[in-house]
């Protein structure tokens, strides 16, 4: 029986991997080895509720990276690999996570 990734949309065969906190739902393990593990240990180091944003080119995540710096946010870090992003609000310490799919 396949299944639908909620993450990156592709179908898979595979165990389904429980998506939180980016998305509820399912997801591949390709999401959730790029994804989840990171996400979730991002969000037990932080004391505020993460926001996750998946986007899924670059160009829409320059689209969004202009519309957090416009509301003050600054990047903060990033994973390994690039495809996780962290940015912060100094003022509201409001956080948000984005998940690139390349």
């Amino acid at each position: 029986m396949e299944k639908k990734c909620c993450i990156c949309g592709k179908e898979f065969n595979e165990f389904p991997n429980n998506a939180n906190p980016i998305k509820d739902g399912v997801c591949c393990d390709e999401c959730n080895s790029r994804f989840i593990y990171h996400a979730r240990l991002l969000a037990s180091e932080c004391r505020e509720p993460l926001n996750f944003e998946v986007v899924k080119n670059g160009q829409n995540f320059l689209d969004l990276s202009k519309k957090l710096y416009e509301r003050d946010f600054e990047f903060i870090s990033k994973n390994q690999n690039g495809d996780i992003k962290f940015f912060r609000n100094a003022v509201t310490n409001e956080a948000v996570v984005v998940c690139i799919i390349k």
